[in-house]
C-alpha cells in the first residue's frame, strides 16, 4: 500500500465478513467500505486497512498557561505548547471549537508537525509540557503517542484534553504515554450524551478517569481532573453523580444560569 507523508496505518480495527473494516478505537464502531471515512473524519480505509489520515499535521499552536487545561498542581505556573489537528469522534452541539473539530477541511492542518518538531518547538520555547488540546486526541492516537514519547526524550510532559471516549485496549494504550489528562465529562447523565453529544456516557469519561488513575506515567504520579459542561443537569443530578462535599448545599437550580 502506498502511502502518504500525511497517512499511517493503525492497529485497533479487524475486517468483517461483508468487506468492511470495523473501527475499534472508539464505541462507535464505524464500519467502513474502501474510501469511506469514519465519523471523525480522520480516521479511513484505505486498500482494504484502517488508516490515520492526518499524521504529521497541525490546525495551530499557541503557548498557554498549564491552569488553562485546566490542571490542579501539575507543573504550576509553566507554560505548556498546546498543539491540534482536526476532526473529533463526538458531536457536541455546545462545541466551542467546532470549526476545527467539525472540520471537513484538508486545508485546515495547515502546519507540519512532527512529533520530533513538536518536541524541540516545546523546548526551544521554554515549555515544559505539551497539551493535545483544541481537538481530540483520541481519534489521532497514534500521533500523540509518537509525540509524547518525542517529549519525554526530552524531559517534556505529555498533556491530553479529551473526552475519552475510547475503547478498553487503545484506552490503556494511550494514558500509559500520558502524564496528565483532563477528561471532560460533560454531563452526569445518558440522556445529556445521547441528545447532545451523539454518543453515550459510561463508554466514555466514567471509565477514561479509572484507567488513569492506574496508568498515567508521570513518575510524581496521576494528574486528572473532570471538566463539568452543565447544560442539562439539574443540581439535584449533580448532588447524584458527585460526593456531596463537591457541591455547594445552598446552589439552586438556577445558580448555574
Amino acid at each position: 500500500m502506498t502511502i502518504s507523508t500525511t497517512v499511517v496505518p493503525t492497529r485497533y480495527w479487524h475486517r468483517l465478513e461483508d468487506g468492511r473494516v470495523q473501527c475499534d478505537l472508539c464505541p462507535r464502531a464505524c464500519k467502513l467500505h474502501d474510501g469511506q471515512r469514519g465519523m471523525c473524519f480522520v480516521r479511513a480505509c484505505e486498500d482494504g486497512e484502517v488508516v490515520l489520515t492526518t499524521y504529521g499535521r497541525s490546525s495551530g499552536f499557541c503557548v498557554d498557561p498549564v491552569e488553562k487545561k485546566p490542571l490542579n498542581h501539575f507543573l504550576p505556573g509553566t507554560p505548556i505548547f498546546s498543539f491540534g489537528t482536526a476532526g473529533c469522534n463526538l458531536a457536541c452541539r455546545f462545541c466551542q471549537n467546532w470549526d476545527i473539530s467539525k472540520s471537513r477541511e484538508i486545508d485546515t492542518l495547515a502546519d507540519a508537525a512532527s512529533p520530533e518538531g513538536i518536541a524541540a518547538a516545546a523546548e526551544r520555547l521554554g515549555c515544559r509540557s505539551v497539551a493535545f488540546t483544541y481537538n481530540d486526541p483520541v481519534i489521532f492516537h497514534e500521533y500523540a503517542i509518537d509525540v509524547a514519547q518525542a517529549c519525554h526524550e526530552r524531559g517534556i510532559r505529555s498533556v491530553a484534553v479529551t473526552a475519552g471516549y475510547m475503547c478498553a485496549e487503545p484506552r490503556v494504550e494511550f494514558y500509559r504515554h500520558m502524564d496528565a489528562a483532563n477528561v471532560d465529562l460533560k454531563a452526569f447523565t445518558d440522556r445529556f450524551y445521547h441528545e447532545l453529544c451523539a454518543a453515550r456516557l459510561e463508554p466514555s469519561s466514567c471509565r477514561s478517569s479509572r484507567t488513569i488513575s492506574r496508568t498515567c506515567s508521570s513518575t510524581e504520579g496521576p494528574s486528572s481532573c473532570l471538566g463539568v459542561v452543565a447544560i442539562l443537569n439539574t443540581i439535584d443530578e449533580c448532588r447524584r453523580a458527585v460526593p456531596p462535599r463537591a457541591v455547594n448545599p445552598e446552589l439552586s437550580d438556577d445558580s448555574r444560569r
